[in-house]
């Protein structure tokens, strides 16, 4: 009896997540206009006729202090294959840990001048 209300619960889930996917596929944007109806310039362009650099994203997150050897195996961990920001514990300043394509890393250490 319990399998069966179990069966009937995923058939439910599933019936939901494909029609979820329809409407998704069916509606496109959203707001009932094609690729092709939105209009193009809609980005601002500055003065010398060139589109500005935008910001498509920000991101806010908690750096913890650590040194250059805990900042790999955090990088390691977390899944980051190109860059790891981080407070070093050691100079007291943000750094930039990246992987070089040799497969080494390389550090960055910024500074105000």
């Amino acid at each position: 009896m319990k399998t069966l209300i179990a069966f009937d619960a995923a058939i439910d889930k599933l019936q939901h997540q494909i029609e979820r996917y329809k409407g998704k596929h069916y509606h496109g944007r959203g707001d009932g206009r094609s690729a092709s109806d939105v209009e193009e310039n809609a980005a601002p362009v500055d003065e010398t006729g060139e589109l500005p650099p935008l910001i498509a994203r920000r991101k806010q997150f908690r750096i913890l202090p650590m040194n250059d050897l805990e900042a790999v195996e955090q990088m390691k961990l977390l899944g980051h294959d190109n860059f790891f920001v981080f407070y070093n514990a050691d100079t007291s300043k943000i750094n930039v840990l990246y992987r070089r394509r040799d497969g080494s890393y390389g550090l960055i250490e910024p500074e105000i001048g």
